[in-house]
């Protein structure tokens, strides 16, 4: 199968990448390499990756459509975004014009192109704060900008399948955890501040759906296989929360460092905790995860040391807000 990934180069993108090429699909690459990560890292990930990519913007309506009618691909895998929570509420903007309008741009792409399968990656961020599982069938409250604009990208891919002649799997990741992350996330983020022996500052109670990338990105290679009609949303997660001291403490251990925390309260637009219901993501595509959070953690740590040893001096660039989660 042709197969076209926009964001290639990011996190999972460049693990999926990967992961399609070994099960012997022919992929194509869509990025813009915007995201703020070192160019190392850029540079691992397209490594990685190994997939020839089109250099494109998703905001750029023309230039999209033109390079889908170019690769050609039979479906295609949505994950380039604008990621972070935090972010999207000091740039709203730049988080609507890349989490909504690209959206809408992909899908008016897609219909000129004839390509009639769309694999959408979401965000468990569309759910806001719910007390226990995090269900399919669960009406989405987001609490900040970030989830907000997640959803709307959401609905515009429902809409889209409803007017006929595209087919969508819509995928709400949980929290993803593994080699190639980006910087601002909790575990490298965590794992820095661990190894400048500092205090990590724990946002009070805060809990999360740990998923291994390799997880997350064997559940998008199988929707992209997968062709059921009409349009479905699918939680990836593990099935099983920890907080944030749990990750803490195995990076630590991870690491071998001591560690000390200072609490903190929860910011508004974060949710105190996420836990998907991961039945449908079983029964529609046969996937379930097989890492647990011990095994994910260790090898982010093992991963995270290792580029620490190559370049003893890249803990001490910023390219975030701050060791919380």
């Amino acid at each position: 199968m042709r197969i076209l990934i926009t964001g290639s180069s990011g996190f999972i993108g460049c693990h999926l990448s990967a992961l399609l090429r070994a099960r012997g699909h022919s992929v194509v690459g869509l990025d813009y390499d915007t995201t703020n990560i070192p160019d190392w890292l850029l540079r691992q990930r397209s490594d990685f990756a190994a997939v020839t990519k089109i250099r494109c913007d998703i905001s750029d309506a023309v230039t999209l459509t033109n390079s889908i009618k170019l690769a050609a691909p039979e479906v295609v895998v949505h994950l380039a975004a604008r990621p972070g929570v935090a972010g999207a509420e000091v740039e709203p903007n730049a988080y609507e014009q890349v989490n909504v309008r690209g959206v809408h741009n992909l899908i008016h792409a897609c219909r000129a192109a004839n390509v009639g399968r769309i694999v959408h990656s979401s965000s468990s961020s569309v759910y806001g704060s719910i007390t226990g599982v995090a269900e399919e069938t669960d009406d989405p409250r987001p609490l900040g900008h970030y989830g907000r604009t997640k959803l709307l990208g959401e609905q515009s891919l429902v809409d889209a399948a409803a007017e006929g002649g595209l087919d969508v799997l819509i995928l709400r990741p949980f929290s993803v955890i593994g080699p190639l992350g980006r910087p601002d996330m909790a575990p490298w983020r965590f794992a820095e501040t661990l190894l400048r022996g500092q205090s990590i500052q724990l946002h009070d109670g805060a809990g999360r759906d740990f998923t291994s990338v390799h997880d997350v990105a064997l559940a998008f290679a199988l929707a992209a296989e997968a062709a059921p009609k009409g349009c479905h949303v699918v939680n990836v997660g593990s099935g099983q929360p920890h907080s944030a001291f749990d990750l803490a403490q195995g990076l630590a251990e991870s690491l071998a460092c001591r560690l000390y925390v200072n609490r903190m309260p929860l910011p508004s637009y974060m949710p105190m905790s996420t836990h998907a219901d991961i039945r449908k993501a079983q029964s529609l595509l046969g996937w379930r995860p097989k890492r647990d959070f011990s095994e994910s953690v260790a090898e982010f740590g093992k991963w995270f040391l290792g580029v620490r040893r190559e370049m003893p001096n890249f803990v001490s660039q910023d390219y975030g807000n701050g060791p919380r989660m």
